[in-house]
């Protein structure tokens, strides 16, 4: 990841991941519709979907609903009521977490889990730089308040510039201003998103423009 991309190291490796696990089930010419315990959420499925092309939608929407069924409970039946299925609604036995989901989250904390071994190895100014989301500065800080300290300087010099340059944008945007050239702070809301959860471009960095 280039320095200074304000892309989020965690959120990037989950990116990843998730592009390189739903990629090999595109690739797999079918091979995985044989695995009804690939239960995919909505989300990835679609994303699947996008990926595949529109002429494999059919056959993994066709496997999708053989996985789901594979592990809805059988509909028991008391006074004509389908017991079975409200035991699953109300938190039963049923599908398990999507898989993709599981790897990315995963590859996320296994960034983490890096940066906070290289900040107890010994920080330097290079690990203060390491780019964080706010949702996942968060979580370190909670796995480790001191490794989350460490990092938190950078985030607040980070916060600080965005809400300087939101404020120029907001200024920009005025009738007073309206007619003055435009510079990277009208961006900015890109980079304040991804600032906050990096997870809304896929972990990718915001475009500059």
């Amino acid at each position: 990841m280039p320095p200074g991309s304000g892309a989020c190291a965690a959120c990037l490796a989950a990116g990843h991941c998730e592009h390189a696990r739903l990629a090999r089930i595109a690739g797999s010419r079918g091979q995985h519709q044989s695995d009804t315990s690939l239960l995919l959420c909505a989300d990835h499925l679609s994303d699947l979907i996008i990926l595949a092309g529109r002429a494999a939608t059919p056959p993994l929407l066709a496997w999708q609903a053989s996985s789901l069924a594979a592990v809805l409970p059988r509909p028991g039946q008391s006074r004509g009521r389908p017991t079975g299925w409200l035991r699953f609604r109300h938190g039963g036995a049923g599908p398990g977490p999507c898989p993709v989901c599981l790897d990315a989250a995963t590859a996320a904390q296994r960034a983490i889990d890096d940066l906070r071994a290289r900040l107890r190895g010994g920080p330097s100014d290079a690990d203060h730089r390491v780019p964080l989301c706010v949702r996942h500065l968060l979580s370190l800080k909670a796995a480790d308040p001191w490794a989350g300290q460490m990092t938190a300087t950078g985030a607040i010099d980070c916060a600080d510039l965005l809400i300087a340059e939101l404020d120029r944008a907001f200024t920009n945007s005025t009738c007073a201003h309206r007619h003055e050239a435009k510079g990277p702070e009208m961006t900015a809301w890109r980079r304040a998103a991804a600032f906050l959860d990096g997870g809304v471009f896929c972990g990718c960095p915001p475009r500059p423009t």
